[in-house]
């Protein structure tokens, strides 16, 4: 396979870890135990940080591909995956903020942008069948449910605790997020429908300069169908994000597609991959 089809291959199954169905909710309760977690949760400082690393993708063929990255996350902007074949040239770029989701296409100068809100947010899953904060919440190591994130979907989930572990799940669809004992959040496993099912494990936490802590290793393993991924995230080099913003603004001279024409362009060059 040729190199920029390594790259594509890797912003398909980015792409793919969005294209996961609407999210699902149940009520919490009055559970005593639930409230101070998320007591707790709440209070724990923003977490923003860049690092570089490298992006291992299997896809189930003979060999894996590992390319460089720089990934950046921040609890109140977003997070933004950076793909660099060669360590410094950019060739792929996935951005998803509070506000917009930007898929940057550096091979071929075009870029997908869409605005997120609560109408727009809607209007995208029913047309291309995901929520963009799924990928956010997976990417960023942060809870997640029907259409909030961070410590507001806690309290949108079932709770239950047991020997210093806890648990927030859903069942339609399936969500199961697991904390340890320091409340840091462990595994996500999310199943938007029968045939497909997404596992991230976090480990191998790092303390920030800023207070908190953020996996500097993000495995996820995905099902689609009969079709088997399995995406490593492995960070190196951590250091605080002084940055503003997380910006979503694509470089002069690119072209702008429609993110329903992004989505059928990855969909082909999958078929023709995998």
């Amino acid at each position: 396979m040729r190199p920029h089809s390594y790259l594509l291959s890797i912003l398909v199954l980015a792409a793919s870890l969005s294209s996961c169905g609407t999210l699902g909710s149940l009520g919490l309760g009055s559970d005593p135990e639930a409230r101070v977690f998320i007591n707790d949760f709440s209070r724990m400082p923003d977490r923003n940080l860049i690092a570089g690393g490298t992006l291992t993708l299997d896809v189930g063929l003979e060999e894996e591909v590992t390319v460089p990255v720089q990934f950046i996350a921040h609890s109140r902007l977003g997070v933004s995956l950076s793909v660099r074949p060669l360590g410094v040239m950019e060739a792929v770029r996935v951005t998803v903020t509070d506000r917009e989701l930007l898929i940057l296409d550096r091979l071929n100068k075009r870029y997908a942008r869409m605005s997120l809100g609560s109408t727009s947010t809607k209007i995208a899953s029913s047309l291309f069948g995901f929520n963009p904060y799924a990928l956010k919440s997976l990417l960023g190591n942060e809870p997640f449910s029907d259409k909030s994130y961070g410590t507001d979907a806690l309290g949108k989930l079932k709770f239950s605790s047991e020997r210093g572990r806890y648990k927030f799940t859903d069942s339609r669809p399936r969500i199961d997020l697991t904390f340890d004992e320091m409340k840091r959040l462990t595994r996500s496993y999310y199943e938007p429908a029968i045939n497909m099912s997404i596992l991230a494990d976090y480990g191998d936490f790092r303390g920030l300069a800023g207070g908190g802590a953020f996996p500097s290793r993000i495995n996820m393993a995905v099902e689609m169908g009969i079709k088997d991924y399995r995406l490593d995230l492995h960070l190196r080099d951590i250091r605080p994000y002084a940055g503003q913003e997380i910006t979503t603004v694509p470089p002069s001279g690119y072209s702008e597609i429609s993110m329903s024409e992004m989505t059928d362009i990855l969909g082909f060059v999958s078929k023709l991959l995998f």
